[in-house]
């Protein structure tokens, strides 16, 4: 899976979600597990991208990405 937009570059990699902001040159790396710990980042953010478009949906996990910061893991 590979979007690209203006602003964004997104693809799904090993489970997580890299999105680079053409803006800033910064990557993010992005990882959601649900309660039971299954990887749900890929379903979450290809609903995003149905419902608000992929520029929103970037914004929307790059936030999160900046809220659990502490806790992710990078990947390279």
């Amino acid at each position: 899976m590979y979007y690209t937009t203006e602003n964004f570059e997104v693809d799904y990699y090993k489970g997580w979600l890299v999105i680079h902001d053409t803006a800033t040159k910064q990557n993010e790396c992005v990882q959601l597990k649900n309660d039971k710990g299954r990887n749900i980042t890929l379903n979450q953010f290809k609903s995003g991208v149905k419902t608000h478009g992929v520029d929103r949906a970037c914004r929307v996990f790059l936030k999160l990405a900046a809220t659990y910061k502490p806790s992710s893991h990078y990947c390279y």
